[in-house]
C-alpha cells in the first residue's frame, strides 16, 4: 500500500465502497505519516489547516502525490487565506518551535529592482502576474523550513494560478487532493506559464526537468499531438478552457468522510477543502485548431464561490 501510485487508489475507489473505503483509509494514513516529518502532533496539524483554510503546494505535495520519486522536496510551501495566513503563522511559531527568516510584504512584489523578490512571480504574462500574493514568510524549525504565502483572495487558491507551470497547481488540504493536470502530471510532465519562463521561474523549471525527472513543455499544444479537424484539446487542456479546481478534468480525491464525503470532483468544500471560495482561471497561450479559437490569450484568474449545484459526486 505504501507504494501505492495515485492511478491505483483511483482505480480502487472507483471498484466499489469497499475499495474507496480502503483508499480513504490508506491515503489518510499516508498524508498523517507525511506529515510526522514536520509535527508530533499531526492531527492538530490538520486541525489547523482546516481551520485557517491552508493547502500545500509545491514540491512537497508533489512528491506527496507522486509516491515513487527519490527526491526530497527542499521546503514546505503553504498557501493560506487572507485571514487564514497570521493565525497559521503563529501557529507554526509557538506549536512548532518555529523561527521567522523572512518577511516580505505586499508593497516588495511591485519593486522594480530586477534582483528582488519580484522576479519569483514574473509571469511574462502581464502586469497581474504578481496579484495573487500579498505576503510571504519563512518560518524554520528543527523539523523543516515552511515557506508561508499569503492570498490576495479569501481563497489560498488564487496565487497558485500565476506559478510557473502546471505541476505547481497540485494541492492538497488536510483531508484532499486535487490536480488539475492529470494527463500531465501523470506522464510526469509540465507546461510552463511563459514560454520562456526566467530567474527563479527558470530555477524551478529545471529543478523539476534535471533532478525530479519531468519532461518540460512551452505549450500545451507541444504536449498533446495537434488534433485534426476543428476539434479543441481534450480534458481541459485547451489555452481559452475556463476550469476551476475540483472540475471535471481535475483528478481529485478526499479521504475523509466527515469532511469530504468521500467524493470525486465537484464543489470544493464538497470535494475535502475547508473552503467555498474557488479560483476559476484561463491557462491562455495559443488557441487551438477551431476556427474559433485561434490567437493568443492572457493568463487569468478569478475567486468565486463555489455553490452545491457545482457538485459532481461519483456513485
Amino acid at each position: 500500500m505504501k507504494g501505492w501510485t495515485v492511478e491505483t487508489v483511483m482505480g480502487l475507489a472507483a471498484l466499489s465502497s469497499q475499495g474507496r473505503a480502503l483508499a480513504e483509509l490508506t491515503l489518510k494514513a499516508r498524508f498523517v505519516h507525511f506529515l510526522e516529518k514536520i509535527t508530533d502532533e499531526p492531527e492538530t496539524f490538520r486541525a489547523a489547516m482546516r481551520r485557517y483554510r491552508v493547502i500545500l503546494s509545491g514540491g512537497a505535495a508533489v512528491r506527496f502525490l507522486e509516491t515513487k520519486g527519490d527526491w526530497t522536496p527542499g521546503d514546505f510551501d503553504f498557501f493560506c487565506s487572507d485571514e487564514g495566513f497570521e493565525p497559521f503563522c503563529d501557529f507554526v511559531q509557538s506549536r512548532l518551535a518555529g523561527s521567522t527568516v523572512l518577511s516580505v510584504e505586499k508593497q516588495a512584489y511591485y519593486t522594480p529592482d530586477p534582483n528582488s523578490y519580484v522576479a519569483m512571480f514574473s509571469r511574462g504574462v502581464g502586469p497581474d502576474s504578481s496579484r495573487g500574493l500579498k505576503e510571504r514568510r519563512v518560518i524554520t524549525t528543527n523539523r523543516g523550513k515552511f515557506d508561508i504565502l499569503r492570498a490576495a483572495s479569501f481563497s489560498p487558491l488564487f496565487p497558485i494560478v500565476y506559478f510557473h507551470s502546471t505541476i505547481v497547481m497540485s494541492v492538497l488540504s488536510a483531508d484532499a487532493f486535487c490536480i488539475p493536470y492529470p494527463w500531465l502530471f501523470l506522464k510526469k510532465s509540465l507546461v510552463t506559464l511563459s514560454s520562456n519562463p526566467c530567474g527563479r521561474d527558470r530555477t524551478a523549471v529545471e529543478k523539476y526537468v534535471e533532478e525530479r525527472g519531468y519532461d518540460a513543455y512551452e505549450t500545451m499544444h507541444s504536449f498533446w499531438t495537434p488534433l485534426a479537424g476543428s476539434e479543441c484539446m481534450p480534458h481541459g487542456h485547451c489555452a481559452r478552457d475556463v476550469r476551476y479546481f475540483a472540475d471535471e478534468h481535475c483528478l481529485t480525491f478526499s479521504w475523509d468522510h466527515k469532511t469530504g464525503n468521500g467524493c470525486v470532483g465537484g464543489a470544493l468544500a464538497a470535494a475535502g477543502f475547508p473552503f467555498r471560495c474557488n479560483i476559476c482561471w484561463v491557462w491562455g497561450g495559443s488557441g487551438c485548431n477551431d476556427d474559433l479559437c485561434t490567437g493568443e490569450v492572457d493568463t487569468t484568474a478569478q475567486p468565486f464561490l463555489s455553490t452545491p449545484s457545482d457538485m459532481i459526486v461519483s456513485s
